[in-house]
């Protein structure tokens, strides 16, 4: 029997920030990985995450984000 509020699923996040119009020291990356409770669906945290990483990027900056591991 798991016990409420549980950790549950996975999403894991890859994204790439890049800055300047050539890959010469622009390129940064991250793998965000979400543990979730019983209550979330993983797929949807992780739309809402790469949603507001990508929403409102700073001047110059392009954001892509994908999920890329889902489970649970």
């Amino acid at each position: 029997m798991r016990a409420s509020g549980q950790l549950r699923g996975l999403c894991q996040v890859d994204v790439e920030v890049r800055c300047l119009k050539r890959p010469v020291h622009s390129s940064a990356r991250a793998r965000i990985a979400m543990r979730t409770v019983s209550s979330m669906d993983s797929r949807e945290a992780g739309q809402l995450l790469i949603r507001k990483l990508t929403r409102n990027p700073p001047h110059g900056a392009r954001v892509q984000a994908r999920i890329s591991r889902r489970g649970g």
